[in-house]
C-alpha cells in the first residue's frame, strides 16, 4: 500500500482573539491519495479555507499533524515549505489572488510557469476540477 499524498491526523486550529478562542477546525482526520479528487464543502465560516491553508502548509495546526508525501509540514523550515509549495503543491484561490484579465486556464498556467514548466493538459484538468468545485 502506498502512503497518502496528504494525511491530516487530529488537526485543530484555534485562533485567539483577545480572551476569546475561536475553534476554526476541530479534530479533522483526512487522507488524500494521489490521483484522488476531493471536494470540501460547507457553509461560510465553517473552516474550509482554514483547513486548506493547513493542508497546504500556509498555516500551522494548533494541534495534530499534517503530512505531505510522508513529510510532516510543521517540521519543515520556511524555505523547505516554500520549495514544497513552489514545486509540489498548487493553489488557485477563490478570489483576490486571480489576475482578472486572465482566464482561469491562464491563471493556472501562470503558476505552472513559475514552478518551472507549463503542462497545458494538466492546467486544463485543473481548470475542469475548479469548474466542477464552483458548480457544487
Amino acid at each position: 500500500m502506498t502512503e497518502p499524498l496528504v494525511l491530516a491526523q487530529h488537526v485543530e486550529r484555534i485562533f485567539d482573539l483577545g480572551s476569546e478562542h475561536i475553534r476554526a477546525v476541530h479534530d479533522v482526520d483526512l487522507e488524500v491519495n494521489s490521483g484522488q479528487l476531493m471536494m470540501i464543502t460547507g457553509r461560510s465560516g465553517s473552516g474550509k479555507t482554514t483547513l486548506l491553508n493547513l493542508l497546504g502548509g500556509l498555516d500551522t495546526p494548533t494541534s495534530g499533524t499534517v503530512s505531505f508525501q510522508g513529510q510532516e509540514l510543521s517540521k519543515l523550515s520556511e524555505s523547505e515549505l516554500n520549495e514544497l509549495r513552489r514545486h509540489r503543491i498548487g493553489f488557485v484561490f477563490q478570489s483576490f489572488n486571480l489576475l482578472p484579465r486572465f482566464s482561469a486556464l491562464a491563471n493556472v498556467e501562470l503558476g505552472m510557469r513559475y514552478a518551472g514548466g507549463i503542462d497545458r493538459q494538466r492546467a486544463r484538468e485543473a481548470r475542469i476540477v475548479s469548474t466542477i468545485a464552483e458548480d457544487a
